[in-house]
């Protein structure tokens, strides 16, 4: 049988030896090389360290969150668009808002984050050229209004979030008007929302989720004009942390 023949002596006398030629030794080796791999694969993939691995990933989306207790003083400038009736008005602003990150839920990558101090001021223009403008000032009607700040991007990290706000809008006639001044309320909360990079934003811009209502305390329930657009871009400082 030539090269592929095992030589066995059944009783080995001193200085015999068992011979398996290399044709013989080769398949053999390349088998158990091959079943060594495949067992290695197999636990690379199922085994205790992946495991490990697959259960970084399921918390992955709170690894970049904001932790408890980060707070932010925020600088605002926007303008908000506002109709009544046939009139249309835009409003030039700039001001400021303080958030703090209050709560944390690492299974949904999200923050909750509490807003404060929300006050932008500026003047109203309606398009007549010759009509003197009105000081505008939005405050926040109720204080420590919740939002949330949602992981929706691990690397590089991107957000959502949603600043939720009750406002309260007050014009001050100019000098020499014999308008007496106007405060009206939201009729509902302003929801804004925005995609920033990075928490605390760096001149992120925010949005109107959707128009709002602004209503006279005398008539909670008779619109009389609507907020259509309030973009505002939020830079911010860090405060406490």
């Amino acid at each position: 049988m030539g090269g592929d023949v095992v030589e066995l002596n059944s009783a080995p006398a001193p200085g015999s030896h068992i011979r398996m030629s290399r044709a013989g030794i080769s398949p053999i080796r390349l088998a158990a090389t091959s079943l060594i791999g495949i067992a290695f694969v197999f636990f690379g993939l199922f085994g205790p360290a992946n495991a490990s691995g697959a259960r970084h990933s399921a918390h992955a989306p709170g690894s970049v969150l904001p932790p408890i207790g980060q707070d932010v003083l925020a600088q605002l400038s926007g303008h908000a668009e506002v109709t009544s009736g046939s009139r249309s008005c835009s409003a030039a602003l700039t001001g400021s808002l303080t958030e703090q990150v209050v709560g944390q839920d690492p299974a949904s990558g999200t923050d909750t984050v509490a807003e404060n101090g929300f006050r932008l001021t500026g003047t109203e223009s309606c398009g007549a050229a010759h009509a003197p403008a009105d000081a505008v000032t939005v405050t926040q009607s109720t204080g420590d209004q919740r939002g949330t700040l949602t992981v929706v991007q691990q690397f590089p990290p991107r957000y959502q979030q949603s600043l939720v706000l009750d406002l309260t809008v007050s014009l001050a006639p100019a000098a020499g008007s014999t308008a007496g001044p106007t405060v009206l309320t939201s009729h509902r909360p302003v929801t804004l929302t925005g995609t920033p990079n990075t928490f605390p934003p760096q001149g992120e811009g925010y949005r109107l989720a959707q128009p709002v209502d602004l209503v006279a305390s005398a008539k909670p329930d008779t619109p009389v004009a609507t907020v259509t657009a309030f973009p505002v871009t939020i830079s911010t400082g860090t405060g406490s942390s």
